[in-house]
Protein backbone atom coordinates (compact mmCIF):
# COMPACT_ATOMS: atom_id res chain seq x y z
CA UNK A 1 0.00 0.00 0.00
CA UNK A 2 1.92 3.22 -0.99
CA UNK A 3 1.76 6.37 1.75
CA UNK A 4 -0.61 8.36 -0.45
CA UNK A 5 -3.30 5.66 0.06
CA UNK A 6 -2.64 5.13 3.26
CA UNK A 7 -2.96 8.93 4.08
CA UNK A 8 -6.38 9.10 2.08
CA UNK A 9 -7.67 6.11 4.38
CA UNK A 10 -6.88 7.60 6.96
CA UNK A 11 -8.35 10.74 6.11
CA UNK A 12 -11.87 9.23 5.24
CA UNK A 13 -11.89 8.20 9.04
CA UNK A 14 -11.61 11.90 10.59
CA UNK A 15 -14.65 12.91 8.26
CA UNK A 16 -17.97 12.46 9.98
CA UNK A 17 -18.52 9.02 9.23
CA UNK A 18 -15.30 7.28 9.46
CA UNK A 19 -15.53 9.23 13.66
CA UNK A 20 -17.90 6.28 13.73
CA UNK A 21 -15.68 4.33 12.78
CA UNK A 22 -12.42 5.07 14.04
CA UNK A 23 -12.72 3.23 17.75
CA UNK A 24 -13.89 0.31 16.64
CA UNK A 25 -11.10 -0.11 14.20
CA UNK A 26 -8.49 1.07 16.72
CA UNK A 27 -9.95 -1.21 18.86
CA UNK A 28 -9.64 -4.27 16.63
CA UNK A 29 -6.10 -3.39 15.64
CA UNK A 30 -5.25 -3.52 19.64
CA UNK A 31 -6.54 -7.02 19.74
CA UNK A 32 -4.49 -8.38 16.56
CA UNK A 33 -1.45 -6.91 18.38
CA UNK A 34 -2.26 -8.32 21.68
CA UNK A 35 -3.68 -11.78 19.73
CA UNK A 36 -0.48 -12.21 17.29
CA UNK A 37 2.25 -10.50 19.87
CA UNK A 38 1.66 -13.79 22.21
CA UNK A 39 1.85 -16.16 19.28
CA UNK A 40 5.41 -14.74 18.23
CA UNK A 41 7.64 -16.84 20.63
CA UNK A 42 9.17 -13.71 21.66
CA UNK A 43 7.26 -13.83 25.02
CA UNK A 44 7.25 -17.34 25.88
CA UNK A 45 11.25 -16.73 25.95
CA UNK A 46 10.65 -13.67 28.73
CA UNK A 47 8.39 -16.24 30.74
CA UNK A 48 11.30 -18.75 30.36
CA UNK A 49 13.99 -17.16 31.67
CA UNK A 50 11.90 -15.20 34.42
CA UNK A 51 11.09 -18.49 35.86
CA UNK A 52 14.70 -19.73 35.55
CA UNK A 53 16.00 -16.29 37.22
CA UNK A 54 12.91 -16.71 39.86
CA UNK A 55 14.41 -20.32 40.81
CA UNK A 56 17.74 -18.67 41.10
CA UNK A 57 17.14 -15.79 43.21
CA UNK A 58 14.39 -17.03 45.87
CA UNK A 59 16.89 -16.38 48.62
CA UNK A 60 17.65 -12.95 47.03
CA UNK A 61 14.07 -12.35 46.89
CA UNK A 62 13.72 -13.43 50.54
CA UNK A 63 17.00 -11.43 51.46
CA UNK A 64 15.42 -8.04 49.61
CA UNK A 65 12.00 -8.42 51.61
CA UNK A 66 14.14 -8.55 54.88
CA UNK A 67 16.34 -5.47 54.09
CA UNK A 68 13.33 -3.39 52.79
CA UNK A 69 11.60 -4.00 56.52
CA UNK A 70 14.42 -3.23 58.09
CA UNK A 71 14.84 -0.27 56.38
CA UNK A 72 10.81 0.80 57.32
CA UNK A 73 10.89 -0.29 60.65
CA UNK A 74 13.97 1.23 61.90
CA UNK A 75 12.35 4.81 60.70
CA UNK A 76 10.13 4.23 63.39
CA UNK A 77 10.58 6.53 66.75
CA UNK A 78 12.29 4.53 68.92
CA UNK A 79 12.82 1.73 67.46
CA UNK A 80 16.68 2.13 66.87
CA UNK A 81 18.50 -0.50 64.96
CA UNK A 82 15.68 -3.18 63.80
CA UNK A 83 17.07 -7.04 62.74
CA UNK A 84 14.18 -8.61 60.69
CA UNK A 85 13.91 -12.70 59.85
CA UNK A 86 11.28 -14.03 57.55
CA UNK A 87 9.99 -17.66 56.64
CA UNK A 88 8.25 -18.16 53.57
CA UNK A 89 5.29 -20.63 53.29
CA UNK A 90 6.79 -23.52 50.36
CA UNK A 91 8.30 -21.86 47.42
CA UNK A 92 7.25 -20.09 43.99
CA UNK A 93 4.34 -21.54 42.07
CA UNK A 94 3.11 -21.14 38.61
CA UNK A 95 -0.15 -21.01 37.25
CA UNK A 96 -0.25 -22.73 33.99
CA UNK A 97 -2.66 -22.23 30.57
CA UNK A 98 -4.57 -25.04 30.54
CA UNK A 99 -7.51 -26.18 27.40
CA UNK A 100 -10.52 -27.71 29.01
CA UNK A 101 -12.80 -29.43 27.14
CA UNK A 102 -16.40 -30.48 28.67
CA UNK A 103 -18.09 -33.27 27.33
CA UNK A 104 -21.87 -33.98 28.69
CA UNK A 105 -23.65 -36.95 27.47
CA UNK A 106 -27.76 -37.04 28.32
CA UNK A 107 -29.06 -40.80 28.33
CA UNK A 108 -32.75 -40.31 29.50
CA UNK A 109 -32.16 -39.39 33.13
CA UNK A 110 -28.63 -39.88 33.25
CA UNK A 111 -26.17 -37.14 32.60
CA UNK A 112 -22.12 -37.80 33.04
CA UNK A 113 -19.77 -35.09 32.37
CA UNK A 114 -16.30 -35.45 31.58
CA UNK A 115 -13.51 -33.36 31.43
CA UNK A 116 -10.63 -33.48 29.26
CA UNK A 117 -7.62 -31.21 30.82
CA UNK A 118 -4.24 -30.32 28.89
CA UNK A 119 -1.48 -28.25 30.19
CA UNK A 120 -0.81 -25.53 27.13
CA UNK A 121 2.74 -25.79 25.91
CA UNK A 122 4.75 -23.47 23.56
CA UNK A 123 7.97 -24.88 22.16
CA UNK A 124 7.97 -27.68 24.24
CA UNK A 125 7.34 -25.60 27.91
CA UNK A 126 4.27 -24.79 29.36
CA UNK A 127 2.39 -21.62 29.03
CA UNK A 128 2.90 -19.63 32.31
CA UNK A 129 0.08 -17.38 32.88
CA UNK A 130 1.37 -16.18 36.61
CA UNK A 131 4.30 -16.45 38.57
CA UNK A 132 3.10 -16.78 42.38
CA UNK A 133 5.54 -15.79 44.83
CA UNK A 134 5.83 -18.09 48.28
CA UNK A 135 3.73 -16.19 50.80
CA UNK A 136 5.25 -14.90 54.09
CA UNK A 137 4.82 -17.77 56.88
CA UNK A 138 6.01 -15.33 60.04
CA UNK A 139 8.19 -12.72 61.01
CA UNK A 140 10.71 -12.14 63.30
CA UNK A 141 11.79 -8.45 64.61
CA UNK A 142 14.39 -7.83 67.19
CA UNK A 143 14.86 -4.18 68.10
CA UNK A 144 16.60 -2.06 70.26
CA UNK A 145 13.51 -0.40 71.41
CA UNK A 146 11.63 -3.09 72.07
CA UNK A 147 11.29 -3.40 75.37
CA UNK A 148 9.29 -0.55 75.47
CA UNK A 149 5.51 -1.65 75.16
CA UNK A 150 4.31 1.54 72.73
CA UNK A 151 7.41 0.66 70.30
CA UNK A 152 6.90 -3.12 70.48
CA UNK A 153 3.11 -2.98 69.06
CA UNK A 154 3.89 -0.31 66.62
CA UNK A 155 6.72 -2.79 65.36
CA UNK A 156 3.74 -5.80 64.86
CA UNK A 157 1.01 -3.17 63.46
CA UNK A 158 3.70 -2.07 61.08
CA UNK A 159 4.77 -5.46 59.92
CA UNK A 160 1.05 -7.03 59.67
CA UNK A 161 0.32 -4.15 57.44
CA UNK A 162 3.35 -4.45 55.31
CA UNK A 163 2.92 -7.95 54.51
CA UNK A 164 -0.32 -9.23 55.57
CA UNK A 165 0.57 -11.61 57.92
CA UNK A 166 -1.54 -12.26 60.85
CA UNK A 167 -0.46 -10.81 64.14
CA UNK A 168 0.36 -13.94 66.10
CA UNK A 169 2.34 -15.13 63.35
CA UNK A 170 4.74 -12.00 64.59
CA UNK A 171 7.07 -12.08 67.04
CA UNK A 172 8.81 -8.46 68.25
CA UNK A 173 11.97 -8.94 70.69
CA UNK A 174 14.31 -6.67 72.25
CA UNK A 175 17.91 -6.15 71.57
CA UNK A 176 20.14 -7.22 74.09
Amino acid sequence: MSLSKLMDAAKSLLDERGKKLLLPCLLLVGLLLVAFGNWSGGSGKVREATAEVWQATEQEYLYDLQDRLEAVLSQISGAGEVSVMLTLAGGAQNVLATDEKINENVNGENKTTSRDSKVVTTKDKPLVLQELKPKIEGVVVVSAGANNPHISMQLNQAVVALTGVKTHKVVVLPKK
